[in-house]
C-alpha cells in the first residue's frame, strides 16, 4: 500500500492537486487512511482501504459525509456490485483503483506520450471540423484513469516524434 500512496501523490500532482496539510485526518476507522488534496477551492479525498471486501455499508458511511465531493478509493480487496452501484445515489464523483494499478507511474515510461485536456474553445473547433468523428479512447484506459479525464473530454496527445493527435473520451 505504501507504493500506491506514493504513486497516488504523483497522480494528484499531475492532475494539479496539492496535498492539503490542514485537512490531514483519519476518518471513521483504522480500516483505511484518508489523504486530502486541494485544487483551488475543490477537494479530493483518497481512501486507502485495507479491508478484504468493500460492501455497501462501508460506501454508505463514506458517502454520507457532507464534505466529500470527489472520492478516490484505492483498495487491495474486492468491491461488491451493490457497493459500486450505490455511488449513483450520492452526488459524489468517484474513482476506483486497485493497488496493482498504482504500482507504477505511467508518465515515467518513455513510450507513454504526454497528454493534456483541451479547453472548451479547441473542443468546439474539433467537433465542428471533424463533425464528431474524432478517434475515441475509453474511460477505462489506464492513462485516462491516471489523469482523471471524464466522458466527453477531448485530450491532446503529444507523441515522441512530434505528432499531435486528439482523442474523445468515452
Amino acid at each position: 500500500m505504501y507504493r500506491a500512496e506514493k504513486i497516488s501523490k504523483r497522480m494528484m500532482e499531475t492532475r494539479g492537486f496539492k496535498f492539503d496539510h490542514e485537512e490531514l485526518r483519519e476518518i471513521l476507522s483504522n480500516d483505511y487512511k484518508c489523504n486530502v488534496y486541494k485544487k483551488s477551492e475543490s477537494f479530493c479525498h483518497i481512501l486507502f482501504v485495507t479491508v478484504d471486501k468493500i460492501c455497501i455499508n462501508f460506501v454508505k458511511d463514506i458517502a454520507s459525509q457532507e464534505d466529500i465531493k470527489h472520492l478516490i478509493i484505492v483498495h487491495s480487496g474486492k468491491i461488491t456490485a451493490p457497493a459500486r452501484n450505490i455511488f449513483q445515489l450520492f452526488s459524489i464523483r468517484y474513482e476506483l483503483f486497485h493497488v496493482d494499478e498504482l504500482q507504477h507511474n505511467l508518465n515515467d515510461h518513455f513510450m507513454v506520450p504526454k497528454v493534456e485536456k483541451t479547453n472548451e474553445e479547441i473542443k468546439e473547433k474539433l467537433n465542428r471540423d471533424f463533425k464528431g468523428k474524432i478517434p475515441k479512447m475509453l474511460l477505462t484506459d489506464p492513462l485516462c484513469k491516471f489523469h482523471g479525464f471524464e466522458k466527453k473530454d477531448i485530450i491532446r496527445i503529444h507523441r515522441w516524434n512530434g505528432e499531435i493527435s486528439y482523442r474523445l473520451i468515452e
